[in-house]
């Protein structure tokens, strides 16, 4: 049977254990907290290098666009990037009519029907080979190439490509006519060639709306975007 004295012995030596173990735990904890932040160092420096390196990569790419960026007019850009297989003049001469272009106006009108000749004779697969382009950012303004340089288009030029375009829709009418010459021998016939002679004419009161409607349709079916051309800032 245990005594008094051997009792008061046993709790000594357990709490003398119990210390020990608080003692260890809290070195397990210290050297894993240690770890820790030894580890959350490493990764703190890290993590500042790759800053500094991104920061380091960033001062230089702007100072190479700052370098690189060219201040270029629209113009000269053209002259160094685009090749005219003719100028303006020589094209618009050439601008012939066909009967299904002719038949075109008689359906669409004068201006649709005259947007879709040019379209067919401005294929965007040779683009580079136009001599007339429009842009983007500068809304409704064609730029020509004559004479061996660029500029901008100017109103009474649109006035001509109109004018023409109606002479090559007499030569086409006149065609026609040749080709259906019992026309005029019945009422319906004479009413046919009424509506289509209405459909090819220029009159000077609606020459205005329908040299608007051609600009728009070919500026919208010619006009580029300057934004995918980043290595210039562009004036114009």
């Amino acid at each position: 049977m245990p005594t008094i004295e051997t009792s008061h012995l046993n709790i000594d030596e357990i709490k003398i254990d119990y210390w020990k173990m608080i003692v260890l735990i809290f070195k397990q904890m210290s050297n894993t907290l240690e770890t820790l932040v030894c580890q959350l160092q490493r990764s703190l420096e890290q993590l500042t290098k790759r800053v500094e390196k991104l920061e380091d990569e960033n001062t230089k790419l702007k100072k190479w666009v700052s370098r690189e960026k060219k201040k270029v007019s629209v113009q000269q850009w053209l002259l160094n990037n685009w090749t005219p297989r003719t100028d303006y003049i020589t094209w618009q001469q050439n601008i012939k009519f066909t009967q299904q272009d002719l038949q075109n106006v008689f359906k669409h009108g004068f201006a649709a029907g005259a947007f879709y000749a040019i379209q067919r004779q401005l294929p965007l697969g040779l683009h580079k080979s136009f001599p007339i382009i429009g842009f983007k950012q500068r809304g409704m303004v064609f730029y020509v190439y004559i004479e061996g340089k660029w500029r901008i288009m100017e109103k009474h030029e649109l006035e001509t490509l109109a004018q023409h375009i109606n002479s090559q829709l007499f030569v086409s009418f006149t065609a026609w006519e040749n080709e259906n010459p019992g026309i005029m021998d019945t009422e319906e016939g004479r009413k046919l060639w009424n509506k289509n002679l209405k459909k090819i004419l220029l009159p000077p009161e609606k020459q205005d709306g329908i040299i608007k409607k051609i600009r728009n349709r070919l500026f919208q079916y010619l006009q580029m975007d300057l934004k995918n051309v980043t290595e210039y800032e562009f004036s114009f």
